[in-house]
């Protein structure tokens, strides 16, 4: 595979259209943690995981939620955990490489692997764009809707 991964911009949703759709993300936690997961709407984990309650994660509960750092989208959720799996057995220095460069994800996968080849880069959606979202009637994606 070449390093010209497929990248989305902006305007690409931060929520499944009810067809499929998944999205992995990474987020970074009060003591520079980091923490993978996936979710088919992005806003709404992120709520989850700034709320410090259920239904956020275990560990977001006592670790809060700081920055949202890497975020990429997958056809189905069989991709989806393919590349959180990948990502959750990097050791440290090579996770805190891929969330400076989140188009390298590619190079977890052998050069020839389809499901690589479905999965891409999300940029421009932050954390405060998501929590915004329940606030201010932004769309997901931190624009006005």
């Amino acid at each position: 595979m070449s390093a010209d991964t497929p990248e989305q911009d902006r305007s690409t949703t931060t929520k499944s259209d009810g067809v499929g759709g998944y999205f992995v993300y990474v987020i970074r936690c009060e003591g520079g943690e980091l923490y993978c997961g996936i979710t088919t709407d992005v806003a709404r984990r992120m709520r989850e995981h700034a709320s410090r309650k259920a239904p956020g994660a275990k560990y977001t509960r006592t670790h809060g939620v700081v920055a949202l750092e890497a975020l990429w989208s997958a056809p189905d959720r069989a991709s989806a955990s393919a590349l959180e799996y990948r990502i959750k057995r990097l050791p440290r220095k090579r996770k805190l490489s891929l969330v400076s460069d989140p188009s390298g994800f590619w190079r977890l996968w052998p050069a020839d692997s389809s499901v690589a080849a479905s999965i891409a880069v999300v940029e421009g959606v932050t954390l405060d764009d998501c929590l915004a979202d329940a606030d201010g009637g932004r769309d997901g994606r931190g624009q006005a809707g």
